[in-house]
């Protein structure tokens, strides 16, 4: 038996008026364990949040609109080991989301709206080991409803869509040097009709601490509720974005297990991409984008104590007009110290930097090129007893 607590609080604002945001956040994860790992938990969480919106357009301010937000979620994840070649999962959970929008200074009248949209999901997942092969095989049903009432009115009375969907993958070990990877997709909705989804993965050791790994995968993503119905921003005629993506991998892992690096190249084309349109205050699909970058990872230990993860992205993207896209730095980075100080007392430090990247001015809602940053996060975790631990952290410390 064991007890997840955690906690969150986060605030910050601008230097417009009303350009503010407060958020605090949740999770209780409460589980019991019992033979071959099999487990029953039940997760909770509340995030709620609040912010201001400084304007409209640049010429227009809004000094008393805000929005408020309160998500609730509830979550059953059920782990059953049947015997040590075949396991169950099992999962059922409810989210509901409340979005709630005030004006009372609008001009148009609308001065005050509340969006209800609550998910329920169930999914099962069964893992079978036959010889060299590992089969999953299990399906997913989600129900979405949204309500929509304003002071002018109702727009949506619980309005459902639902998506029913079926997986099957399998990971053949072939051998001491090649594992193949196969698995199939298939997604079925109300709104958007079906999509197939297939992936395959090799990976081939070159050496005994060499391997590599080739993939390719299509995807497909609906449309979330926010951007669909979120107050004045959601857009409900959007559709969902697909994507087709292949990466090769090098990964190292010499043998005395103390260091590991992975040098990965990916290149995914989307069509349908959503993005905010500032100018319209929507979401948008913008059409096609590409998307290409190298990703190098090195986990090395310092001491028998302390180790470091380092993390370097490049990325080059493009939209269907030739442009960056929105938010996306083609230069970013993380650094990692972890370890343990005392007895029972461990902790980290992360230095994340963020390059420079295209974003949307807020006031006259150009495009322009805004510089990099880095932020500092800390946490310290404190082992009191066996069964209890107590971790503190602090995100952007420097802010």
């Amino acid at each position: 038996f064991n007890v997840y607590l955690s906690g969150l609080h986060r605030e910050g604002e601008g230097e417009l008026e009303n350009d503010d945001f407060e958020t605090q956040q949740g999770l209780l994860n409460v589980g019991w364990n019992w033979t071959n790992g099999s487990r029953l938990s039940v997760v909770a969480q509340n995030v709620e949040s609040e912010t201001g919106i400084p304007f409209v357009t640049p010429d227009v301010p809004t000094p008393a609109r805000r929005q408020n937000a309160e998500q609730r979620l509830l979550a059953v994840p059920f782990r059953w080991a049947l015997n040590r070649k075949w396991t169950l999962n099992l999962m059922a959970s409810e989210v509901t989301r409340t979005f709630e929008f005030s004006d009372p200074e609008d001009p148009s009248g609308l001065t005050e709206s509340t969006t209800d949209a609550d998910t329920r999901t169930a999914r099962l997942a069964s893992n079978h080991l036959i010889g060299s092969h590992t089969f999953t095989w299990g399906g997913e049903w989600r129900e979405d409803e949204v309500t929509d009432v304003s002071n002018l009115g109702e727009n949506l009375d619980g309005v459902t869509d639902e998506v029913v969907s079926a997986f099957l993958q399998d990971v053949w070990q072939a051998g001491d040097t090649v594992r193949l990877i196969l698995g199939v997709r298939y997604d079925d909705t109300e709104t958007w009709g079906s999509e197939v989804s297939p992936r395959a993965h090799l990976g081939w050791k070159l050496s005994s601490f060499t391997e590599l790994r080739v993939g390719y995968g299509k995807a497909f993503r609906q449309p979330s509720l926010g951007e669909l119905y979120f107050p004045l921003s959601g857009n409900p005629d959007l559709e969902p974005e697909t994507s087709g993506s292949w990466e090769v991998d090098i990964v190292m892992t010499p043998k005395d297990g103390k260091n590991r690096w992975q040098l990965n190249y990916f290149n995914t084309d989307l069509d349908n991409l959503i993005e905010f349109d500032f100018a319209n205050y929507t979401n948008e699909n913008i059409g096609s984008a590409k998307i290409q970058g190298v990703e190098l990872v090195m986990n090395t230990a310092l001491t028998n104590q302390f180790y470091q993860l380092v993390q370097a992205t490049w990325l080059d993207t493009e939209d269907d007009q030739g442009r960056p896209l929105l938010r996306r730095p083609e230069w970013s980075g993380a650094y990692t110290l972890t370890g343990s100080f005392w007895d029972r007392v461990r902790g980290d430090i992360t230095v994340i930097y963020t390059g420079a990247r295209w974003d949307v001015d807020p006031t006259t809602f150009e495009r322009l090129e805004i510089g990099g940053f880095a932020t500092v996060d800390v946490s310290i975790a404190w082992q009191v007893y066996k069964e209890l631990e107590i971790t503190a952290r602090a995100v952007n410390l420097l802010d």
